[in-house]
């Protein structure tokens, strides 16, 4: 008689009926061996073997209500999971129209941002003293921004700014030796911001 590893196991099964529970056994080593083949993480196959048994369970629980022939086992599980689902649907479909006609109770573009590209603006304006005098070589500058230009001999300065996103907020910073220095936050809100600044003297 030729023996095999299959009919050996075949044959313990006659024997000792609790050896069949060496076959799922294997069975969940073939898995595992599986998913080391493939290279996945780990983690990934136990949370996501977690998820199809969870998915799995609904399947079942959703297949025993439909059936004419429902177990009576699982029909308050089924009648608790469809009620819940319904309720679940009614509340969340309520709470997404009045977010989006009423705005409440938060805005759908509080989840939803709109994506803002970047964009090159155009700086210009002037640098002048408390009496509207021209102040030459004033140093004006962005922070968090490659932007450093110096007011000319009419006060008056004039670079792109790069990279920018409309409706951001920038920090210019404006610096003279014999005058205070100047922080102020401004709006870009166009691709051609005129700004001026007024220096105090030290």
């Amino acid at each position: 008689m030729e023996l095999s590893p299959f009919r050996i196991l075949k044959e313990a099964i006659k024997a000792v009926p609790a050896v069949k529970y060496a076959l799922r056994i294997a069975g969940v080593a073939s898995v595992i061996a599986i998913v080391a083949g493939f290279k996945v993480d780990y983690r990934i196959a136990v949370f996501g073997t977690i998820i199809m048994i969870a998915l799995m369970l609904l399947l079942l629980i959703f297949s025993n209500a439909a059936s004419p022939k429902n177990k009576r086992s699982l029909r308050l599980p089924s009648l608790a999971l469809t009620w819940s689902f319904l309720l679940l649907i009614i509340f969340s479909a309520t709470l997404l129209a009045t977010s989006f006609f009423f705005s409440w109770p938060q805005e759908l573009a509080f989840y939803f941002p709109p994506k803002v590209e970047k964009t090159d603006v155009i700086i210009s304006g002037r640098v002048t003293d408390e009496e509207g005098h021209p102040i030459i070589g004033a140093q004006i500058n962005i922070l968090n921004h490659n932007f450093n230009i110096t007011s000319t001999e009419a006060g008056d300065f004039k670079e792109i700014l790069k990279g920018v996103k409309m409706g951001e907020f920038v920090r210019f910073n404006v610096s003279h030796p014999d005058y205070k220095s100047l922080t102020i936050d401004r709006q870009i809100i166009a691709l051609k911001e005129d700004i001026n600044f007024t220096l105090l003297k030290r």
